[in-house]
């Protein structure tokens, strides 16, 4: 299912228009470094780079048990996830790993010439 697109003209040149999800979505596949933020169980943030694959129309990733990001999801599940498109590799360090589907109920894309927001609400 498609999200539900919303255009914010009050952070957007009158120039712009909203960007559609399949661009959006185009974009987020092609990525290589993410930004994952996750809640702490105090309620503080936790912001981390992170690797992800696209798999079934989610982004899906892999972290140690002991990770701080791995000990924020177990305690509750409240995340935020952010991209920053990189060229290179994926290289896999040795080690266990557990893997997370990433279900957003939320996400924002900022689009630049002209610059426009838009914010994807999911069903859940």
């Amino acid at each position: 299912m498609e999200p539900r697109s919303e255009f914010d003209a009050r952070y957007s040149d009158p120039a712009a228009a909203p960007t559609e999800w399949a661009e959006a979505r185009a974009l987020l596949a092609e990525a290589e470094v993410y930004w994952l933020s996750t809640v702490r169980p105090g309620g503080g943030p936790h912001v981390t780079p992170v690797i992800a694959v696209w798999q079934d129309g989610a982004p899906h990733v892999t972290t140690g048990p002991e990770e701080q990001k791995a000990r924020n999801i177990a305690a509750g599940p409240r995340e935020e996830w952010r991209f920053t498109p990189r060229e290179g590799q994926l290289h896999h360090t040795a080690g266990a790993a557990n893997a997370f589907r990433i279900s957003p109920t939320t996400a924002y894309g900022f689009a630049k010439s002209p610059y426009g927001h838009t914010r994807w609400r999911f069903d859940t």
